[in-house]
């Protein structure tokens, strides 16, 4: 997860940004870098298909996100 803020200010508003299936987050960073510009605390997470963890595509964690799931 990364966070990106102005260096100063109170009561900002806050933007959650999800890069998407398959990517990275730090594919985003001027669009990140323009928001926390102008006064936007940017929070963005990693998700397990990110890029930036190397995970093997039969790696289980990528499969299931790592949750027990309930069949009917």
């Amino acid at each position: 997860m990364r966070v990106s803020a102005p260096a100063a200010g109170s009561e900002l508003p806050i933007i959650v940004f999800s890069h998407g299936f398959g990517w990275s987050l730090d594919g985003y960073g001027p669009l990140v870098d323009y928001w926390a510009a102008h006064g936007c605390v940017v929070i963005q997470p990693t998700h397990v298909d990110s890029r930036t963890l190397n995970l093997p595509p039969d790696d289980p964690v990528r499969h299931g996100y790592g949750v027990s799931e309930s069949r009917i």
